[in-house]
């Protein structure tokens, strides 16, 4: 059995390099998005608010813009590709499914997977005049690059069904009783 020297533990490290402890709690929509502005990670963005409170002598935090694209963890080990959808364009063959007014996920056509979203981002930026999105579809694609080169993702695609309620309508029909219309 191998032991370690001097002490230092294995396994990951401290998330802020101190002691913590997880908490869980529900704030408002527009609270989440405001912390989301400081740092995608909620737990980080406390910190920094923390940090900028407390040390008189360092600036105060500045949000954070919501970046192009990002894999947000639902589970320990799983996550989708979110992407800041005020700045993306449209890719062949993804559907932006949205999350909040800037945060989206992405759904594909029924078998497509990774290659198939770079290589319709390669396609837009092509097509992308300056300034209509070119610049969040270069950012994108250089991160689909970094994460398919990564070993610790793996990517696989599935299939999602996206409930989408229907707005209906009251109306008087000629005998005078209202019927609901789709």
């Amino acid at each position: 059995m191998r032991r370690m020297s001097s002490g230092l533990k294995r396994g990951r490290p401290p998330k802020f390099g101190r002691p913590g402890r997880l908490l869980a709690f529900t704030v408002p929509d527009d609270v989440r998005e405001w912390l989301e502005r400081i740092h995608p990670d909620p737990g980080w963005a406390l910190v920094t608010l923390f940090e900028g409170a407390t040390h008189a002598d360092q600036p105060a935090a500045t949000p954070r813009p919501t970046p192009v694209a990002e894999i947000a963890l639902l589970a320990r080990r799983r996550g989708l590709i979110v992407v800041n959808r005020r700045e993306m364009p449209p890719i062949p063959g993804v559907v932006l499914i949205p999350l909040s007014d800037t945060q989206a996920f992405l759904a594909l056509e029924a078998g497509r997977g990774l290659a198939d979203i770079e290589l319709g981002v390669i396609d837009a930026i092509d097509e992308a005049q300056a300034g209509d999105g070119r610049r969040a579809l270069e950012e994108f694609r250089d991160e689909l690059r970094r994460w398919r080169k990564d070993p610790q993702w793996h990517f696989e695609p599935r299939t999602i069904v996206v409930a989408e309620r229907r707005e209906l309508r009251a109306e008087k029909g000629k005998d005078g009783a209202r019927r609901v219309r789709r």
